[in-house]
């Protein structure tokens, strides 16, 4: 798992530090997912803190898991 601060404007002018979370791994099937949720829910939850969690997997696992997967909708990869 790696981890970074940058600085985020926000729109009243004020100036914050954002982290980004990145956990990644080629192979599948080592929790990645499961991983991903888990922390984006405690750090909802527990801490308070702003989340976003983007699903980049074709699969959408981690959509189904938090009840927001669509077919009706464009994917990421749509998007991009």
């Amino acid at each position: 798992m790696k981890s970074r601060v940058l600085p985020f404007f926000h729109a009243r002018g004020e100036i914050t530090n954002m982290r980004i979370v990145s956990i990644i791994n080629l192979k599948g099937g080592v929790a990645k997912t499961v991983s991903s949720v888990n922390i984006a829910h405690i750090l909802s939850s527990v801490h308070n803190k702003k989340v976003l969690l983007i699903d980049n997997d074709k699969q959408g696992d981690a959509s189904k898991l938090l009840n927001r997967h669509s077919y009706a909708r464009p994917g990421t990869g749509a998007i991009l």
